[in-house]
């Protein structure tokens, strides 16, 4: 549930700390990996002239795949987790197809991402189940609490015939542990009565102990955890010989180097989100250490044509989805004159953002409530140029289920006092840093904070106006939000009066926002700032 970002790093640190001298023999091995793909199955984006996405996909990154397996049959593939929520693809058959398709490339191990409990252990065992043997790996998992023998309700017992600490694979002759680690803290994901464990150092410690054990050569952290998890992770445990990172959605340009213990360097890499990108990393072992000789993205772009053995199948699905949903992908219902994005640019101190504003301004339209919010950790995505269909503009609002109707969140409104509004914001900018999650925004509101400031002392006093007047403490403001929001508020301690879920969705709003406006010229508009960013720029 991450956001798009590209990290510059100095292709130097291939020549400082990660080449190999051209004279030592050893063994090379050839990962490509994905992450945070989120049941993007077809292709998205820019439209061609049949209203067709053009970029990005599992249809189109399968190409990739295979033309570098043909090259190289013995390289692995890998997936960093988060699979499960961000498309029709998700809500129609619950990922089973990118399961499958996977599983006919040869998917060598799959991290659990913490999108994979969204809809509880229960969804993810469906979904396994009508697979058949997938190979997914996290080392921080607890299932000791789940009943056994299992039930429909509770059958998250059956999750260690698929989910093991390790996995160790042969790859001429040459051992290669691999283990994963799933994120325990963020908020979206229902794992009970599974225990995602937040002792990774010492969940990792015997995953790599299991894995040597079994012979292990080359160890890799498959890793769902995000960069900020994995620095002290790797500078705390010893045996790590690369990380393949997930959960932040980063595309990196060159191998991150992480601190390891005793003054060791780690690589790690990342390759984007959404099939955009497959990774591709070759390693070298010399019988006693691993090192990079390698490390490309290859862009899943317009130049990635669909695999032919595997288009049929998407376009036969589509029929399915068109089914449930109606013509979610050639009806044109808007257009955007440039990509809406749901990142702010962190050199400027405006803060909301294109999408933010976008899906507040048509939930304030939908119930004409004072204000409007939503957090970016709950946009799945931006919308692209051009023309607009249905899928488009589900993918940014998918969060949630319905199981009546198969869309996502359905639209809440509550009353809140201006005290328990501030309260609310000073909680979320407490992780202001992270461009997702906690970071709201409004429609309706306006103000000002400064991120230099301590936690819970950040917003600009003065500076919140709603709907053109000053905020008052006292005074009790109408709101809209989604049902993800809603359903945070009590875990923050945030107080609302007057909750009402709606019989209506977040989805349909939007799609009824922008069918109304038909041209998008969205922008960042200053209804939020980071004072210290203009201060600083001085």
């Amino acid at each position: 549930m991450r956001t798009f970002y590209r990290r510059f790093i100095p292709t130097l640190a291939l020549a400082l700390g990660l080449a190999l001298p051209v004279a030592v023999r050893g063994q090379t091995i050839t990962v490509l990996h994905v992450n945070d793909t989120h049941s993007h199955v077809d292709s998205f984006g820019p439209k061609d002239a049949h209203l067709d996405g053009t970029i990005g996909g599992l249809v189109r990154a399968a190409t990739v795949i295979a033309t570098q397996k043909a090259i190289e049959p013995d390289a692995l593939l890998l997936h960093a987790g988060d699979a499960f929520h961000g498309d029709f693809f998700f809500n129609a058959y619950f990922d089973v197809p990118e399961f499958k398709i996977l599983q006919q490339l040869g998917v060598d191990a799959m991290a659990v991402g913490n999108h994979e409990f969204d809809l509880t252990p229960a969804a993810l065992v469906g979904a396994l189940s009508n697979v058949g043997d997938f190979p997914m790996t996290s080392a921080n998992l607890d299932f000791s609490q789940c009943p056994y023998p299992p039930t429909p309700a509770q059958p998250c017992a059956l999750l260690p015939n698929w989910i093991k600490p390790g996995i160790v694979k042969d790859v001429e002759g040459l051992k290669v542990g691999i283990f994963g680690m799933t994120t325990p803290t963020d908020p979206t994901m229902q794992p009970k009565p599974v225990i995602v464990s937040n002792d990774l150092v010492g969940s990792a410690t015997a995953a790599i102990a299991g894995l040597k054990a079994a012979g292990a050569q080359v160890i890799i952290l498959l890793s769902h955890l995000g960069l900020n998890a994995d620095r002290p992770l790797v500078a705390a445990v010893p045996g790590i010989d690369v990380v393949i990172e997930g959960h932040d959605h980063f595309l990196y340009d060159a191998p991150l180097l992480l601190d390891g213990p005793a003054g060791a360097k780690v690589p790690a890499v990342q390759a984007g989100a959404n099939y955009l990108h497959v990774g591709k990393l070759r390693l070298h072992y010399d019988g006693a250490k691993v090192t990079v000789e390698d490390w490309e993205v290859i862009p899943v772009d317009e130049t990635v044509p669909p695999a032919p053995t595997l288009q049929p199948l998407v376009e036969q699905l589509k029929l399915g989805i068109v089914a449930q949903y109606g013509d979610v992908y050639h009806t044109v219902f808007g257009h955007a004159p440039w990509d809406l994005s749901k990142e702010f640019d962190p050199k400027s101190p405006l803060r909301d953002t294109p999408m933010g504003n976008l899906i507040t301004d048509a939930l304030r339209f939908r119930t004409g409530t004072q204000i409007a919010l939503t957090a970016t950790g709950l946009i799945s995505e931006g919308i692209y140029h051009g023309p607009i269909v249905g899928a488009d503009v589900f993918r940014p609002v998918s969060y949630g289920y319905d199981p009546a109707t198969g869309l996502g969140f359905k639209v809440a409104t509550f009353d809140i006092t201006g005290a328990e509004l501030l309260k609310g914001m000073e909680i979320c900018l407490a992780n202001v840093t992270n461009q997702d999650t906690f970071n709201l925004q409004f429609s309706g509101l306006i103000y000002a904070y400064d991120s230099t400031r301590p936690p819970l002392q950040r917003v600009v006093p003065g500076s919140v106006y709603v709907r053109g007047r000053p905020l008052k403490p006292e005074q009790t403001y109408s709101a809209t939000v989604n049902e993800g929001v809603a359903l945070l508020l009590p875990s923050l301690g945030v107080t609302v009066t007057n909750l009402q879920i709606l019989q209506d969705f977040e989805y349909k709003a939007l799609l009824d926002y922008i069918t109304r406006l038909e041209w998008l010229p969205y922008t960042a508009q200053g209804r939020i700032r980071d004072v210290s960013v203009r201060l600083c720029r001085r």
